[in-house]
């Protein structure tokens, strides 16, 4: 779509008149924009409703990693040769469950101490490492909790991965960019 001013004769154009028609137009788009907003009458952003599932998933998921070690650790218990090694690794894993449960609901005074995490590829590495962390390898999917552990521990470093590569196409910026477009056009209403 060209803009209106290179339909028009060249005598407009010579007269000095084509900053103000690039100018008048740049505000009837603008207008237009805001009426297109307008009739839409919600502020629903798809982008940002992504950025959303995909933290209540991974919130689930390491949920379903507490419950998964927590599981492993009672197995481990009910044994008559407790393994210490193994129960104090579950232990771990299940902390940093709660961490990313805190780097996901985005708690600033969790993120001051663990700035690292900030970065999504530094975070996504993170969880890959809490997904092997609760992979158990002598687990089987024979069991109940050696079915949960292993399905739970691949999803979680899938979901890892996937921060990773989000975090290497500059997708943080996007979700931000896409926050304060929301944030303004509320501001504006």
């Amino acid at each position: 779509m060209e803009p209106s001013w290179v339909k028009a004769e060249p005598q407009a154009a010579e007269s000095g008149d084509l900053s103000q028609k690039l100018v008048e137009e740049g505000m009837q788009s603008t207008k237009s924009k805001k009426s297109k907003r307008e009739a839409k009458g919600n502020h629903f952003s798809k982008t940002l409703f992504f950025f959303q599932c995909f933290t209540i998933f991974i919130i689930i998921m390491s949920l379903a990693a507490i419950a998964a070690n927590g599981l492993t650790i009672y197995e481990y218990t009910k044994e008559k040769d407790i393994q210490y090694r193994s129960i104090i690794l579950r232990v771990y894993a299940i902390s940093f469950a709660v961490m990313i449960i805190l780097t996901e609901i985005d708690w600033r005074g969790f993120m001051r101490y663990f700035i690292f995490l900030d970065n999504w590829v530094s975070r996504g590495i993170s969880y890959c490492f809490v997904g092997l962390i609760t992979w158990d390898q002598d687990a089987t999917y024979s069991t109940v909790e050696g079915a949960i552990n292993q399905t739970v521990s691949f999803i979680l470093i899938g979901c890892g991965v996937f921060y990773a590569v989000l975090g290497i196409a500059c997708m943080k910026t996007v979700k931000e960019t896409e926050l304060r477009s929301v944030a303004d056009t509320q501001v504006e209403d």
